[in-house]
């Protein structure tokens, strides 16, 4: 398509888009898969025109433009012909709740919308079209009108955005068959039936063109009506002759319509991208808001360099003086042991940064030494608050550099967390596009990506200043918002009292590390490698073929063509031999089962036998995980690169990965783990007497449940009945239906289900807990832990079965399993200080959901493991009405520390 906007021809671009024309066509292109908002309102046409028009703007860069819409009220048309456009169907109702929206956006993007009672937007685009050239414009019109060819000249052009064409003189010729001045007489006799306008009845376009091109317009084919060849063409053309005159009139497109808007207003100013930003984010068009969000370059923003250690005293001491302060570091590094301290960016108000440039190869940058001299004491000063985004691993790099972040007042990504823990991302170029409407820079523009990726050191100092500066700039603006929201959710306890507090205990955590014990990794790994193989040779002796086990494909062809077993859903590759499928197949045959085995064993020696060794760090020799705040839902803590949650702990194969997690010389692991916390927990929450008073007596709670459902004796409950009621005990709090019992147990649904209904009458209180906590999550919309974190819950009102039996699940299991995640926080930030306040050399090294690992000199285990015990057993803010009971194990290695 040739871009009138750049073909050569002078003056600005005016731009005119027939907005009725484009919402038609925006709502039609989604008819088949209709999109809609989170309420359910269609927005198809809402964002088909978005993208439209924004697209238009990109391609046209006009100087000037304007969009016009039909008015609902009849026009000068239906005066004259009473039946024009009478045959057309009214808009659906879809399309007419979007207008009002449509108009809007027009309005966001910074165009003005044009209507004119008594005429169309055809008239309005021409009647500027024609004013547009009187006054040096280009005129482009846009819009898939054929109507709109007529208007065509030299100066004037037309856009057919769906067909991707611009028409120009020569195109109309080319593309309708006659020059631009003739198209309303070929419309004349070929009439329009989406108009009723009438034409010439058995005129079609080819034989109209024909005309047109012999004799000119309309009239002049009548004068010479007796030279038109074909009797029957001849007689029509007679006949209907007022018919064509009328309808000449009704496709004439007026030029001199009273519009009372001067070109000049129609001039496009500076656009205001958070507007449309905040418009686009209000329909859940978040690709769109990316688009227009004003980036760094179309800010103005105050980001200094400090060039001298003069001008750094100055910063220090305004920053002393504000209270508190953004900050961000930027590093050499991701890894925040080996990272250097490249510079340091800090802002204390909206639109205002410096940055202190410390390590960088070009531009201003000063010494390191006197710049921590004195940057380090305020970044240390408890009176000063800190805030930024990520801050644990500014935190490490700092410590690494000996200097202690204090206070860490807030943290916009923790922040974000707390209030919408199911959002996916919590980075700050989300953050501020989400929240801000702005566009933060991406740090490839800077240091490029791949191969040629540069350390931020090589980034001279004065182009680094304001990527930096926006990064803490955008952190503050963040804190500003979202400090608020925080409290009105009434999460700021949590936020401060849990949450920022465990940030440095985390830290250091991760910055001690865990000792791997490698060449145990190395004979593991020989070991596993050879089961694997006796365990191919098996599969396929079973199978009685050779194939390749690591081939979902030849796998399903083994298990379903075969072995004839049951056949699964089929993916684009063919049967699907997921893990829920294969399960679905023990007891059929033997090969699923041992592919299961396979499986686990294929995962366990690739993610931690084969990867455990690459991850040690050459400097520390230990393996450093990161733990992560703002993953779960639940508000459980996550761990990755590596996850060393994950290592399966009820299988010998899994146990025995943990002996490669050592101690080292003089000291053992500690390892505390919460007894059947959730189920505690379950009983607090729910009052009931009977499972309350089972735990205050120290009861074995499986055994005195199966008893109590069975109506026996404790000491005649059989082993399988009392796992059965283990199974039951800790199914409930993940609203355990029948169909997942039976499936679980492999008993019958029936059985299932009358063994769920006896242990509610057994702990009538556990049920009615349950439906409450439902009821309140339906009523309020989010399901709440004893801290008073906060999980929304969507689906609870849903009339698919499925997902509604999800959402009571998850309402059901959150205020339990959250509270759990709640409550190990606490002790470990309690236990951090305890350990310094009591001079104990001990290191907790990892958490893995209710249990804690400490490094511990080997002399000090007595007093350590009642430190242990007293904080996790006393956390604050957690007086349940049972106790919390920690069970403590040491040794040499994990797998003997359980």
């Amino acid at each position: 398509m040739t871009n009138p906007a750049t073909s050569g021809r002078g003056g600005p671009v005016l731009a005119l888009v027939d907005g009725t024309a484009l919402a038609y066509r925006s709502h039609y292109a989604f008819i088949r898969r209709p999109l809609t908002d989170d309420s359910g309102r269609n927005v198809s046409a809402l964002y088909g025109f978005a993208t439209s028009l924004l697209k238009i703007l990109d391609e046209l860069e006009p100087s000037h433009a304007a969009v016009a819409f039909d008015r609902p009220e009849p026009t000068f048309r239906h005066e004259e012909y009473e039946d024009y456009k009478a045959t057309r169907e009214a808009p659906p109702d879809e399309l007419i709740d979007q207008l009002p929206d449509i108009q809007e956006l027009v309005g966001a993007l910074g165009l003005r919308v044009l209507e004119l009672p008594g005429y169309e937007a055809d008239d309005v685009i021409g009647t500027l079209a024609v004013a547009g050239v009187e006054r040096g414009f280009r005129p482009v019109i846009v819009s898939g009108d054929k109507d709109f060819l007529q208007l065509v000249s030299d100066e004037v052009s037309v856009v057919d955005p769906r067909k991707d064409i611009t028409y120009d003189p020569e195109t109309v010729v080319e593309r309708f068959g006659v020059s631009p001045e003739r198209v309303v007489d070929v419309l004349a006799l070929m009439g329009d039936t989406s108009d009723n306008v009438p034409g010439v009845p058995g005129i079609g376009k080819k034989t109209a063109v024909s005309l047109v091109r012999e004799f000119g317009a309309v009239e002049d084919i009548l004068e010479n009506i007796e030279s038109v060849g074909g009797t029957k063409r001849r007689e029509k053309l007679t006949t209907h002759a007022d018919d064509a005159l009328r309808s000449r009139s009704l496709v004439t497109i007026a030029t001199d319509a009273p519009v009372e808007v001067e070109l000049d207003e129609l001039e496009l100013g500076p656009f205001d991208g958070r507007r449309a930003a905040d418009f686009f984010r209000r329909y859940g068009f978040n690709s769109l808001v990316r688009r227009v969000a004003p980036g760094s370059g179309e800010r103005d923003d105050d980001y200094r360099l400090v060039d001298s250690l003069e001008a750094l005293d100055r910063l220090v001491g305004e920053l002393g003086s504000s209270g508190g302060f953004a900050v961000d570091l930027e590093t050499t590094s991701l890894d925040p042991i080996s990272a250097d301290i490249a510079g340091v960016a800090v802002s204390t108000s909206a639109g205002k940064g410096w940055y202190v440039p410390i390590g960088h190869e070009s531009g201003v940058s000063l010494d390191r030494a006197p710049v921590l001299d004195r940057l380090g004491p305020l970044l240390e000063d408890p009176t000063v608050e800190k805030y930024g985004q990520n801050l644990k691993f500014d935190y490490r790099v700092l410590m690494a550099a000996g200097v202690t972040l204090a206070p860490i007042s807030f943290d916009t990504m923790i922040a974000s967390y707390l209030l919408d823990p199911g959002r996916r991302q919590h980075g700050l170029d989300a953050l501020a596009m989400d929240y801000l409407s702005l566009r933060v820079t991406p740090i490839e523009e800077l240091i490029g990506k791949g191969r040629n990726q540069l350390s931020f050191d090589a980034v001279p100092s004065d182009g680094a200043r304001d990527y930096a500066c926006e990064d803490a700039d955008v952190a503050y603006r963040l804190t500003e918002l979202l400090r608020g929201r925080i409290e009105d959710e009434g999460l700021g306890p949590l936020l401060r009292d849990v949450e920022l507090r465990l940030v440095p205990v985390l830290a250091h955590m991760e910055q001690r590390g865990v000792l791997i014990d490698a060449a145990f990794l190395d004979e593991l790994g020989e070991r596993f490698g050879g089961e694997l193989d006796d365990l191919r040779a098996r599969i396929c002796d079973c199978a009685g073929v050779e194939f390749n086990i690591d081939s979902p494909k030849q796998v399903g062809e083994v298990l379903f063509e075969r072995l004839g077993l049951p056949k699964g859903k089929r993916t684009k590759t063919g049967y699907s031999t997921d893990v829920r499928v294969l399960e679905g197949l023990r007891g059929l045959h033997e090969v699923p089962e041992l592919i299961l085995s396979y499986r686990q064993l294929i995962k366990l020696k690739s993610g931690y036998l084969d990867a455990l060794p690459k991850l040690v760090h050459p400097e520390t020799g230990r393996v450093h995980t990161t733990f992560n705040q703002t993953v779960a839902s639940t508000g459980r803590l996550s761990s990755s690169d590596p996850n060393l949650q994950n290592i399966p702990i009820r299988t010998e194969l899994g146990r025995q990965i943990r002996k490669a997690f050592i101690a080292e010389r003089g000291r053992v692991l500690l390892s505390a783990d919460y007894s059947q916390i959730e189920l505690r927990l379950m009983a607090h929450l729910s009052g009931d007497e009977t499972l309350i008073r089972a735990f205050r007596e120290g009861k074995d709670v499986h055994l005195s449940t199966a008893a109590l459902i069975l109506a026996k004796d404790e000491s005649d409950v059989e082993p399988g009945e009392r796992d059965l009621a283990k199974t039951v005990n800790f199914g409930i709090m993940y609203g355990m239906s029948p169909y997942g019992l039976a499936r679980q147990l492999s008993i019958d649904v029936d059985e299932a289900a009358d063994f769920i209904e006896r242990y509610f009458e057994t702990y009538p209180g556990v049920a009615e807990y349950t439906d409450e906590v439902v009821e309140r999550a339906a009523a309020e919309g989010y399901a709440t832990t004893i801290l008073g974190r906060k999980r929304p819950i969507s689906g609870l009102d849903s009339e698919n079965a499925r997902i509604r039996g999800l959402a009571e699940r998850t309402a059901v299991n959150t205020p339990i399993q959250g509270s759990a995640a709640d409550m190990i926080k606490v002790a470990m930030i309690g236990l951090d200080e305890r350990l310094a306040s009591d001079g104990l050399p001990a290191d907790m090294v990892l958490q893995v959901h209710d249990e804690l690992v400490l490094e511990v000199d080997a002399d000090a285990v007595e007093h350590v493991d009642a430190a242990v015990r007293e904080e996790m057993e006393a956390p604050a803010g957690f007086e349940l009405d049972v106790p919390i009971v920690v069970n403590t194990f040491t040794g040499p290695n994990w797998y003997e520390a359980h």
